[in-house]
């Protein structure tokens, strides 16, 4: 039997917490480092278990997080017994709690994946749970995009794990809407702040990032009016009413959207009060105050105003001036005096015209120019004074004419005002000024029109009517009669007819000028001879004989004389002879041109030519003459035909085709000479070109092409061809192609050859480069494989390189079978050559080249 009581005791336990992360064993040493034993002689260890009755020793999958709430700290007993070696179960050595955090749950994380432009949010309920913000915005602009990052951890001391969580945001560009928060309103004084105000939905839209604003008066953008306010002072005008209308534009800077344009009222600003629009007439004795105004805004009301105003009476009258935005208060001064005769303020000065005998009835149309000033209604009419003094009265018809007929003497008429006690005021004077009609016009020269007064010059005014029905101050050009007035200057027009008064008219005439010279006909004549002048005169009262003149030289054998010679003794040119005629009022002229020649013709047959056999000349000479007019005529040193030898521009066809060279002349004649000149034609021979015969050839074939006929030859440019300018080139067109050749010779022709391409296939030829004749049925035998096109011909050789033939076959089917003589030849290169007749092709095909022999 075991004596259990010579075990151990435990004087003191394990106990206490401790927390772990899960899955990580806690540090139990620590907690056996306290554990006290009475006899340790039998102690063989310290074991920890899951259970009280220390029969489960603690396995790994203890120290894991097991409980079914992430969000909660698990906790656990673990046991410790102490071995004693006389026992087999342990003796209770004491118990520790294990505090156990919980792994990472996401599922305890409530992500807010946010709208566009929102900023993402993260939360959670878990109490345990430490959110921190890594990288957050705080604010999202649009544009903006990318992730917003948060740590998770557990709020314990453990600091068993950290997580990272990211939430995508995204704010694109976006074009706000706009509405109206203020607006204008509908009536606003003078000085009064007007407010207009909209608002941008979404509100994290950017002003000049994402939009921009532009407020308008009257469709006027406002400068620097930019922002979501503007605020403006109203200004009114002083007698006007104003109307603004007001907009605001929305334009949209990261997309294409249409501007957002907003109506935002309009204000009406009444005028504001001035008293400078206002027209004030203070009252007088007779008179009442009174207040008017040209502004329509502007209502006057009376307050306080008397109704009459008797002598003595003094004061102010009261007036309410009211609009919509002001009320104002207007005191208008009244005074009425005691009884005062008027004052003259404005007095009479002018003047009055009339013809002698013409007088007016009154004056009375003058007074209405006085002004005066009677306030107390004393005023008694006027009266009219012969002198200064106010002594003499007078009438109009008291004023004459007293001049000599050319003058103006002027009198004056004085003006009174009367008041009603008898006594008389100045009140201005008038002239007076009588016209009589001019007298003693008379006709100085029979031979003019003209009229004259006995008066000194100016004094009298005469003008004469012209065919428009105006009047100039001289007679119109070309007529012999003319109607006249005369009058004295500045006469008066009191009739009103469109002419002056108290005038003279009348006619004056002039004999007709029928007086006409003739000078003969121009002369053209040689130099050495005379002209014969014969003039004539006719018509005209008792006309001279006429003289001859001139500018130009020469001389006259009597210059007054009609009938006369002239000597251009200065020589050849033209002489402008003139022959005038006098009579009685007039003079007449005419003119003849002499044109002297001198012997100046000159003939140009024109440059020498070269022309092909066969062609026609073109003939064209040029005369030169001062003789008038000049004819001319081609002939020819060999036989042949003009279209017409008479014209300077003639074409001449020889008729000896055998001619190298033509000599033409062209002889010219006028009325003082004659010339001739001569032009060489040089003829060349005629070259013609044959392109020779049209070809037919397959596609992929080539064609020489054979030009005769000339020394040189120059084919159309074309890049099928070998040369251009070769009789023979080498033609290689992929088409049926027709190619042009002519001659550089001067007289050579040109010619075409067409090249017919067939695209019928060209029958297949293949050739080994080797072969291996060792009998194993494989590439044994060396000839060329032509397939199944047709042919007519056929020779096939091999040759070693010492040109020994070999091999020689004219059958298809037989091959070289790389021996000579029945013996086997070495290894090596060898040649070839094959001529093959293939039906469909109009040239044998030959081919040559190199094969090897391996064993």
């Amino acid at each position: 039997m075991i004596d259990c009581s010579a075990c151990f005791t435990v004087t003191q336990k394990a106990q206490g917490a401790t927390t772990i992360c899960s899955g990580q064993p806690a540090d139990l040493p620590f907690f056996e480092a306290s554990v006290i034993i009475s006899d340790p002689s039998n102690f063989t260890g310290l074991t920890w278990f899951e259970d009280p009755a220390l029969t489960k020793p603690v396995s790994a999958a203890f120290w894991q997080f097991t409980a079914p709430d992430n969000c909660i700290l698990q906790q656990k007993t673990l046991y410790l017994g102490a071995a004693c070696a006389l026992l087999s179960q342990p003796i209770l050595a004491g118990d520790i709690t294990v505090v156990i955090n919980p792994p990472f749950d996401s599922n305890l994380l409530t992500l807010n994946t946010p709208a566009d432009c929102e900023i993402p949010t993260i939360s959670t309920n878990c109490s345990i749970y430490k959110i921190t913000p890594i990288s957050v915005p705080i604010v999202i602009n649009p544009g903006d995009n990318g992730n917003a990052t948060w740590s998770v951890t557990l709020n314990t001391t453990a600091g068993c794990w950290t997580e990272f969580v990211d939430i995508p945001y995204n704010c694109p560009n976006i074009c706000p809407q706009a509405n109206l928060v203020q607006t204008a309103p509908a009536l606003s004084c003078d000085g009064d702040i007007i407010n207009l105000e909209i608002a941008i939905t979404p509100a994290n839209a950017l002003l000049n990032t994402d939009y921009s604003v532009q407020w308008y008066e009257n469709g006027n953008p406002i400068a620097g009016a930019t922002n979501l306010t503007y605020s403006t002072t109203a200004q009114a005008q002083t007698c006007n009413e104003i109307t603004n209308a007001y907009s605001v534009v929305i334009k949209c800077l990261k997309t294409t959207d249409p501007d957002i344009t907003l109506d935002a009222g309009q204000v009406i600003i009444p005028p504001k009060f001035d008293q400078a629009n206002l027209t004030i007439t203070n009252g007088l004795c007779g008179t009442l105050p009174n207040i008017t105004s040209g502004c329509s805004t502007y209502t006057i009301t009376p307050i306080n105003v008397p109704t009459i105003i008797n002598p003595g009476e003094t004061g102010q009258a009261e007036y309410q001036i009211s609009g919509n935005c002001f009320l104002e208060t207007v005191f208008v001064d009244y005074a009425c005096p005691d009884v005062l005769c008027p004052t003259v303020t404005t007095t009479l000065s002018g003047s009055i015209k009339f013809c002698d005998g013409n007088a007016p009835a009154d004056f009375s149309n003058f007074e209405g120019q006085i002004i005066i000033n009677d306030p107390d209604a004393q005023a008694n009419g006027f009266e009219w004074f012969k002198d200064v003094n106010l002594t003499q009265t007078v009438n109009p018809d008291d004023f004459v004419y007293n001049g000599n007929g050319c003058s103006l003497p002027i009198d004056t008429a004085y003006i009174a005002l009367l008041c009603k006690d008898g006594s008389k005021i100045k009140a201005g004077w008038l002239s007076v000024v009588v016209y009589v009609a001019p007298v003693n016009i008379v006709q100085p020269n029979p031979c003019v029109l003209v009229v004259a007064s006995a008066c000194p010059p100016g004094s009298v005014v005469v003008e004469y009517l012209q065919s428009n029905g105006t009047w100039a101050a001289a007679p119109e050009a070309g007529t012999i009669t003319a109607n006249w007035r005369a009058y004295l200057p500045f006469a008066p027009d009191n009739d009103n007819d469109g002419q002056p008064d108290c005038i003279t008219t009348g006619t004056s005439t002039i004999p007709e000028n029928n007086l006409t010279v003739n000078a003969g006909p121009n002369q053209t004549i040689c130099q050495g001879q005379l002209a014969a002048l014969v003039a004539t005169i006719s018509g005209g009262q008792n006309p001279n004989s006429g003289t001859w003149t001139t500018n130009d030289g020469g001389s006259f054998d009597d210059a007054n004389a009609a009938l006369t010679n002239f000597n251009p003794d200065a020589g050849a040119g033209v002489y402008t002879l003139v022959f005038t005629v006098s009579d009685e009022c007039y003079t007449a002229s005419d003119e003849v041109v002499i044109t002297v020649l001198g012997n100046t013709l000159t003939v140009n047959a024109g440059p020498d030519q070269t022309i092909c056999q066969g062609e026609p000349i073109n003939l064209s000479a040029t005369i030169t003459t001062s003789g008038g007019n000049a004819t001319g005529q081609w002939t020819a040193s060999v036989a042949g035909l003009f279209d017409d030898a008479n014209n300077v521009n003639a074409i001449f066809t020889p008729t000896n085709l055998d001619a190298t060279e033509v000599w033409c002349y062209f002889t010219a004649n006028d009325v003082c000479g004659l010339a001739t000149d001569s032009v060489l034609i040089t003829i060349l021979p005629n070259v013609f070109v044959d392109a020779g015969l049209d070809k037919i050839i397959f596609l992929g074939q080539t064609a020489q092409l054979e030009a005769t006929g000339a020394t040189a030859y120059l084919w159309e440019t074309d890049p099928s061809l070998s040369c251009l300018n070769c009789a023979n080139p080498i033609a290689s067109p992929t088409q049926t192609t027709t190619y042009i050749v002519a001659t550089p010779d001067a007289c050579g022709n040109s010619d075409t050859v067409t090249v017919v391409v067939n695209e019928k296939p060209i029958a297949e030829i293949q050739i080994p480069s080797a072969f291996s004749p060792n009998n194993d049925n494989i590439n044994d035998v060396f000839k060329p494989f032509i397939g199944n096109a047709p042919f007519t011909n056929y020779i096939f050789a091999v040759y070693d390189r010492w040109g020994n033939q070999l091999f020689e076959t004219t059958d298809p089917a037989d091959g070289w079978n790389g021996t000579y003589k029945f013996k086997d030849l070495e290894v090596g290169v060898y040649v070839f050559y094959a001529t093959i007749w293939f039906e469909d092709e109009p040239q044998a095909r030959k081919l040559q080249g190199n094969v090897t022999l391996v064993r």
